[in-house]
């Protein structure tokens, strides 16, 4: 997805906003617009409806995400540590982290539903590629794209409860969150065996 310079300004407002509001509640392209000094023309000149703009910056989160995955997956051999370094990365994403709790649809995917099927198992299989095919290679066809995913989300929403959770100790978070992903990571891809 190529967007000029206002198309990425409009996705990451729309992240933003979206990161503090859950989905469709008080979320307008209006607003969205306004707060990047254009009418809302622009938004639909880019993105056709508010599904496309929505559409764009979960794609976009998602793209931000897996790519900071990728920088670091081959500067580990321990799935834990690896998820743990995973996990840090998404916390250093806030918004990102929070809209794409928000508005991953994809998690819910009706089974009427081809083209949101088709991207769910794309970005699985592209995730897979970029980054857990370096750590645990398969040749399951079946697991590549569902490992990648289940990894993903796993991450996301541990991210998502760090960030929310503001009592509890962040180190002793991320620590057990890190066993926790690392270890299903692993198991995964054993068969359930750790």
């Amino acid at each position: 997805m190529e967007v000029d310079e206002l198309g990425k300004k409009l996705i990451e407002k729309t992240i933003e906003l979206g990161a503090m509001r859950p989905a469709n509640k008080d979320f307008s392209t209006k607003e969205i617009a306004r707060l990047c000094g254009v009418s809302e023309f622009a938004i639909f000149d880019r993105f056709e409806t508010k599904d496309g703009l929505v559409q764009a910056a979960r794609q976009y989160g998602n793209e931000v995400l897996t790519a900071s995955f990728e920088k670091l997956v081959n500067s580990y051999s321990d799935p834990v540590q690896f998820a743990r370094a995973a996990l840090e990365s998404d916390l250093s994403y806030p918004f990102i982290v929070g809209y794409l709790c928000n508005y991953l649809t994809w998690l819910w995917v009706s089974e009427d539903d081809a083209n949101t099927q088709n991207e769910l198992f794309e970005f699985g299989r592209d995730g897979y590629k970029r980054v857990l095919s370096h750590f645990i290679p398969t040749d399951d066809t079946t697991l590549r794209p569902l490992g990648y995913l289940s990894f993903f989300r796993q991450t996301l929403f541990s991210a998502n409860i760090i960030l929310l959770d503001r009592r509890a100790e962040k180190e002793i978070l991320i620590d057990q969150y890190s066993h926790l992903v690392g270890g299903g990571l692993l198991s995964y891809f054993n068969g359930g065996n750790l």
